[in-house]
């Protein structure tokens, strides 16, 4: 389950720019590595996929333990397969990120939401 919280994860975002029609193939590629492999990777916690409306852009959100268990992955033969394939369906860039802020909706709108601290949140 994803978890946003201040000086705990890092987070990898990726952006894909695709061809048009390569989108739906690039999305079930990187779900199925993503769910079959880099999920059982250690330090690893969740990922989200999002699609353009417009069919030519991909953004994957992952969340890792650490930068460090990010780069032991990347240095893994099976990693650079699946990018490998992915790069056959369009230009890919990623960076890893640190989160600065966390702001959330007014408690006042009458949706209920609180802000996570990284002390709240359990480790996997």
């Amino acid at each position: 389950m994803t978890t946003i919280a201040k000086n705990k994860h890092v987070t990898v975002i990726s952006n894909f720019s695709v061809n048009p029609g390569d989108q739906d193939r690039l999305l079930n590629h990187l779900v199925d590595a993503f769910s079959r492999v880099i999920s059982k990777q250690p330090g690893f916690i969740a990922a989200n996929f999002h699609k353009s409306q417009d069919g030519t852009k991909v953004v994957n959100y992952a969340q890792w333990e650490s930068r460090e268990d990010f780069y032991a992955y990347l240095e893994k033969p099976l990693a650079w397969a699946t990018v490998r394939e992915a790069l056959k369906l369009g230009h890919a860039e990623y960076n890893v990120y640190d989160v600065y802020e966390i702001v959330e909706r007014d408690p006042g709108s009458g949706v209920e939401t609180r802000v996570v601290e990284a002390s709240e949140v359990n480790s996997y």
